[in-house]
């Protein structure tokens, strides 16, 4: 805080855009979003069978988005749309997907699961490489994603690895299940609010 003495609390409780110090300022966009959930739930309900024809658009636009975007601290929720919606659409993609292994008996085949776990290798290798800034890409390739200033767009990549474990679980489940880890998922939410 650069001027104390304007500290105001009302402005801080109410989420004023001027007053969200530290890491509050996600607190607003995280609520906006939880208000669209109940729509976009009924939406899909609504939709039966179709439910697919907005998703390929959508995540098109996901993509696009986290492709070209410039994201930052302190912005709005449209220019973090596409993380939440995401994790959104993501689970709606596992939901259904569950729901059609259960319904037909399907098993994966050796080659399915083989193919599914070099996706799943691949896109853990380009979470990590864009989480330590192209680390990868300087010792393989030149990095393919455009260099721009602000956050690393890894939703899609980790929605995915997500969707892939929920379905066929591996050792990355058995490390995320870990008591360890477990525990830091459940007081991770305090200490984001506290480190600030």
């Amino acid at each position: 805080i650069e001027e104390p003495e304007k500290f105001d609390l009302v402005k801080v409780l109410t989420f004023d855009f001027h007053s969200r110090y530290f890491v509050l300022w996600t607190l607003p966009l995280e609520i906006t979003f939880y208000l669209f959930i109940p729509g976009f739930v009924l939406a899909v309900l609504r939709l039966r069978q179709f439910w697919w024809v907005p998703f390929v658009p959508a995540y098109g636009w996901v993509v696009y988005e986290g492709w070209y975007t410039y994201r930052w601290d302190h912005m709005t929720l449209s220019t973090h749309a596409p993380t939440f919606a995401a994790g959104s659409m993501a689970a709606v993609i596992f939901v259904k997907i569950n729901t059609w292994i259960g319904e037909n008996s399907f098993t994966f085949s050796t080659y399915q699961v083989g193919a599914i776990r070099a996706i799943e290798g691949t896109t853990v290798s380009i979470i990590m490489s864009l989480s330590f800034q192209g680390l990868f890409f300087h010792w393989i390739h030149e990095n393919i994603a455009p260099s721009t200033p602000g956050f690393p767009f890894i939703s899609v990549l980790l929605t995915l690895v997500l969707v892939i474990e929920m379905l066929l679980p591996s050792g990355l489940s058995s490390l995320l299940e870990w008591s360890a880890l477990r525990y830091c998922g459940k007081v991770s939410f305090s200490i984001y609010l506290l480190h600030g």
